[in-house]
């Protein structure tokens, strides 16, 4: 009797641990395939928020030795203006980039609204990172264009302007 006891245990413990394997792999196969869903839908928008953030680097990059007074070398008081044009530029970008991943994860929730909803939301979450991507341009090109990471950040920034006008939600 005891041994029957610890077989049908034995046999009880392995069916309960195939059950909990067996559901283990199926939440990972159902997580995986959300991932893979999102991550086909808004591949372009995310690397345009990753992108963003090389190209900030690369503006900081490019303006971190700039002299304080470029006629007067000697004068070393004060910031630059164009070290003040970035560290605002960072402060919008920040500012940008959340709003960028909150229209990502609202894009999610919203897959099934109407054509013009989605196209409205997409405007309304990414729109700043445009804008700030253009004013990254204007102040590579006006202040540092003869530095190689300036010149990699104005072409990244493009990029990601590229990047959100390809990724605008399409009538399907």
């Amino acid at each position: 009797m005891a041994i029957l006891k610890r077989a049908t245990l034995g046999v009880v413990k392995c069916e309960m641990r195939w059950i909990f394997t067996k559901e283990l792999y199926c939440n990972s196969l159902v997580l995986k395939r959300a991932w893979n869903i999102l991550m086909n839908l808004f591949k372009t928008s995310i690397a345009s928020i990753f992108l963003f953030g090389v190209a900030c680097f690369c503006s900081f990059m490019a303006t971190h030795d700039v002299a304080e007074n470029p006629s007067n070398l000697s004068d070393t008081t004060g910031v630059p203006a164009v070290m003040t044009y970035v560290a605002i530029l960072l402060c919008i970008g920040f500012v940008a980039v959340l709003m960028a991943s909150l229209g990502v994860l609202i894009s999610t929730r919203i897959a099934t609204a109407s054509y013009k909803f989605k196209v409205i939301v997409f405007l309304l979450f990414n729109s700043l990172l445009v804008m700030t991507s253009l004013l990254g341009i204007l102040i590579l090109s006006g202040y540092t264009l003869d530095t190689f990471f300036s010149v990699l950040g104005g072409a990244i920034y493009v990029m990601v302007i590229a990047l959100v006008v390809i990724s605008v939600p399409r009538n399907v």
